[in-house]
C-alpha cells in the first residue's frame, strides 16, 4: 500500500484524471478562481514550468475527477 503521492508522474496523472472526467482546464480553474494557465502549469511537461496544486486542491481534483487521492 502506498502511503505517499509518487510526485514525478503527478502532472501525467492530473491531465489524465482530467481528461477522463471530460473536465477542461478552463472548468478546473474556474472551480478554484484560478487562471488556466496555473491548471497548465500543474499539467506541464517541462519540469522547470511545472508547478503543484496544494493537498487541499488535490483532494477536491479527486473529487471532481473521481481518480483516487492515492492513484
Amino acid at each position: 500500500m502506498q502511503s505517499v503521492i509518487d510526485m514525478t508522474d503527478l502532472h501525467l496523472k492530473l491531465r489524465a484524471a482530467r481528461q477522463y472526467a471530460k473536465l477542461t482546464q478552463e472548468q478546473i480553474a474556474g472551480r478554484f478562481n484560478i487562471t488556466r494557465n496555473a491548471v497548465t502549469q500543474w499539467e506541464a511537461k517541462d519540469p522547470e514550468s511545472r508547478t503543484r496544486p496544494d493537498l487541499a486542491r488535490l483532494e477536491v481534483l479527486c473529487g471532481l475527477t473521481g481518480a483516487p487521492l492515492d492513484w
